[in-house]
């Protein structure tokens, strides 16, 4: 498994409320969550802990996913938001 994943990605299913909060150069916390048998990579307010929005359609997710829950650290940097169209930059913390 090779934990080199960097790529920039729009956030999906972004909470409206939480995005208010967020502003280009911010960093976000990424965390791989279990939802109904599924993985979810989620975005995070660093300071609030809130859920931003998701990362989905990522090439090699499965493995990505995988990094993730073997504890390897990546972030988010926000490169773009216009209200909840929100685009990060994502790579190894």
């Amino acid at each position: 498994m090779q934990c080199t994943h960097a790529f920039e990605i729009p956030l999906m299913s972004v909470n409206p409320s939480v995005a208010a909060a967020v502003a280009v150069g911010m960093d976000l916390e990424i965390e791989a969550q279990p939802r109904g048998g599924y993985v979810v990579v989620v975005c995070k307010h660093s300071v609030t802990g809130a859920a931003v929005g998701s990362i989905a359609g990522v090439g090699r997710m499965d493995e990505f996913i995988r990094c993730l829950q073997a504890g390897v650290a990546y972030s988010a940097v926000v490169i773009a938001r216009n209200g909840t169209n929100i685009r990060v930059r994502v790579g190894r913390a």
